[in-house]
């Protein structure tokens, strides 16, 4: 099946140890040219995680797309996207190729972005030009800085703007104070990039980074890249398989491992230095799913498999459905989503609901699904202290247990999620 090639790019971020096959690396380069691997060594050279860039809900697409240009030209590896209410991709005719050589993070929320930020050691830095910004000039480019750039309109949000280590304006000298965020963020970047490198910092890549991205490359340059690699593992001795589960969920990540057999290891999401948020706005549980796995697979070149799995209640036509993680609200928990379905259900004779996951395996090129259900009704108040979402309320058919009061084994053998992992490792053997 070839699905031994996860092998090839598993890293663990901060203090954990770098995963890296680089027999792999070296057989990817035998296919490159003289004259392309020295383009990838010269800007490998320049690259730098020291800064880094994040646009704010901005509308206007061609401006995102051109400061992906900007963040490649002056050696920016990580550009971050912020996508509360503007939901775009990237021209790839503005960005001319750079979409292939710059690591791209979403978010759905700033407050996450910025959190994320925080605990990767970045100052979060707002681009505006009110009085009390610091000058261009001025700004001190020894700290590790993430840079924040607005609408175009509106500038950044408040959010922003109160949770910012420091605020930086470019200076301007005519009757217009504002510049259009692409030229702010490339006259920005060439100012802080030439000082840093001017400076005694150690910007650089680490040897570890150099090679992710080297591999990252080859893939993105190589035709029929993924045929190449199954040839190569072909030929490798057998070894466990690594398979990234793509979920930032420590309690689903459990439920699955234990799940697995032993010739596969689990690896999650921080495991693979991916903290993004990853979007789920589709309107089906399939499509929550395809998404999450086809963000990994555009950002992180690895092969994965992600879950999606709604609580759907027939005498609420189905609600929560694929709504059922913020039922009662974007930032709503358990506790409140089970205190509204309840409320919801108050005074409703059949109570019959279901669990249904899909699991979204994508793997050369090919999306597959597999779907888990498990039939249940909804009971009038919580029991059971394990499980986590709407495990406390939801008694599977012929049980006398509800997923909250039954061992992980116990939930697993006849729940949803074990049902469509079943279907998983069968295609895997």
């Amino acid at each position: 099946m070839g699905f031994n090639f996860l092998t090839f790019l598993l890293y663990l971020q901060k203090q954990a140890a770098i995963i890296l096959d680089l027999d792999l690396l070296k057989h990817l380069q035998s296919f490159l040219t003289d004259r392309r691997k020295e383009t990838f060594e010269r800007v490998l050279s320049k690259r730098t995680r020291h800064f880094t860039v994040v646009t704010e809900d901005v509308y206007q697409l061609h401006n995102t797309s051109a400061v992906m240009r900007s963040c490649d030209v002056f050696g920016i590896q990580d550009l971050s996207i912020v996508e509360e209410q503007n939901a775009k991709g990237i021209d790839k005719e503005i960005a001319m190729g750079a979409q292939k050589w710059v690591n791209l993070h979403r978010y759905n929320t700033v407050d996450t972005c910025i959190d994320n930020l925080k605990n990767q050691g970045y100052q979060i830095v707002a681009t505006s030009p009110h009085n009390q910004s610091v000058d261009l000039h001025n700004f001190d480019v020894t700290k590790k800085s993430a840079f924040f750039f607005g609408t175009e309109r509106d500038g950044l949000s408040k959010t922003v703007l109160d949770k910012a280590d420091v605020s930086l304006k470019i200076p301007m000298y005519g009757f217009t104070e504002s510049l259009n965020i692409s030229v702010s963020a490339a006259i920005i970047l060439q100012y802080v990039v030439t000082k840093l490198k001017q400076s005694d910092v150690d910007w650089s890549l680490t040897q570890d980074e150099k090679n992710i991205l080297r591999i990252l490359w080859a893939k993105k340059t190589i035709r029929s890249v993924d045929d190449i690699i199954e040839r190569f593992y072909k030929k490798q001795p057998k070894t466990t398989m690594k398979l990234v589960f793509a979920t930032h969920n420590l309690n689903k990540f459990k439920e699955v491992q234990s799940l697995l057999p032993d010739t596969i290891e689990l690896v999650s999401l921080t495991d693979i230095g991916c903290h993004d948020d990853i979007p789920e706005t589709a309107a089906t549980i399939e499509g929550n799913a395809l998404l999450k796995v086809r963000y990994i697979k555009d950002n992180y070149g690895l092969d994965c498999f992600a879950d999606d799995t709604g609580l759907e209640v027939k005498a609420l036509n189905n609600a929560p459905g694929v709504y059922s993680a913020r039922y009662a609200g974007p930032d709503a928990s358990a506790e409140n989503n089970i205190n509204m379905l309840l409320e919801n259900m108050t005074g409703i004779q059949d109570r019959s609901a279901r669990f249904k996951t899909i699991i979204a395996l994508s793997c050369k090129g090919e999306d597959i699904l597999f779907e888990g259900i498990c039939q249940g009704s909804i009971i009038t108040q919580k029991r059971g202290a394990k499980g986590f979402g709407y495990d406390p309320i939801f008694l599977p058919d012929g049980k006398n247990q509800t997923f909250a009061e039954m061992t992980l084994k116990e939930k697993s053998t006849i729940g949803h999620r074990g049902k469509a992992m079943q279907k998983l490792i069968t295609h895997f053997s």
